[in-house]
């Protein structure tokens, strides 16, 4: 007897074995699958934040309101991928093959979602940049075109390079807007565009300062803070 017991105790250590394994290879694929999708989720909702932090101010104040749609997108993503790490943690009835590459399915998604965000993290930035930046000169040259309007010049020389100089402003102001609205789409393009802008409005202001020195006007003020391009201006997005 003692033969087939020792087989029997062999046997049943056998399954009691392969029963462990089973379950900590269980064990393992959620823990790992928690730990990457926690990674994952952690640094799509850091740069999340670091968007909330230039984009909430902007929005406050009527700006880059054709944005709201996308970040609104962004924020219902992460709490989505959230909920469904959530799930994956308790739902016993899924497959023990199947944990883990469902948590890398997750961890894909929320990689493509922080890629997103980043993106428009860019386009954010560099919109509110150049703003900043343009607004000024766009005021400035605005102020010069203003005091010329209400001159008239005493050669034609003059006038013709008073309104020449007016349709380049125009021409820029409506620059500005384009570029603005191009920002929100395509970093590249926009910075490109924004580059000749801002090129244009300095040497613009030159100009024009040349034009009010002969005319013996003095130079405007400086700006004390001008309204940038905004979403519902023409031609803004």
């Amino acid at each position: 007897m003692k033969g087939p017991r020792i087989l029997l105790a062999l046997l049943l250590g056998l399954l009691l074995v392969g029963w462990w394994a089973l379950v900590g290879d269980r064990d393992a694929d959620l823990e790992r699958g928690l730990e990457e999708s926690d990674v994952a989720l952690d640094a799509f909702e850091e740069e999340l934040r670091a968007l909330d932090a230039l984009y909430q101010p902007l929005v406050r104040q009527g700006h880059m309101l054709s944005l709201r749609s996308q970040h609104e997108r962004l924020r219902s993503g992460l709490a989505r991928l959230r909920a469904r790490r959530l799930e994956l943690q308790g739902d016993s009835s899924i497959e023990r093959r199947a944990r883990l590459p469902a948590f890398r399915q997750l961890v894909q998604e929320s990689d493509e979602l922080l890629a997103e965000t980043r993106s428009l993290r860019g386009r954010v930035q560099a919109r509110q940049e150049f703003r900043e930046v343009s607004s000024p000169l766009l005021e400035r040259a605005r102020s010069f075109r203003d005091r010329f309007a209400e001159l008239d010049p005493p050669t034609d020389a003059l006038r013709t390079r008073r309104d020449a100089l007016g349709a380049s402003f125009a021409d820029l102001e409506q620059g500005a807007r384009t570029t603005d609205r191009i920002l929100a789409d395509n970093l590249s393009q926009g910075t490109t565009l924004g580059h000749s802008n801002l090129t244009g409005l300095k040497r613009l202001i030159e100009q024009q300062e040349a034009l009010a020195q002969e005319l013996g006007l003095a130079p405007p003020t400086a700006p004390t803070g001008a309204a940038p391009p905004t979403d519902t201006a023409p031609g803004g997005g």
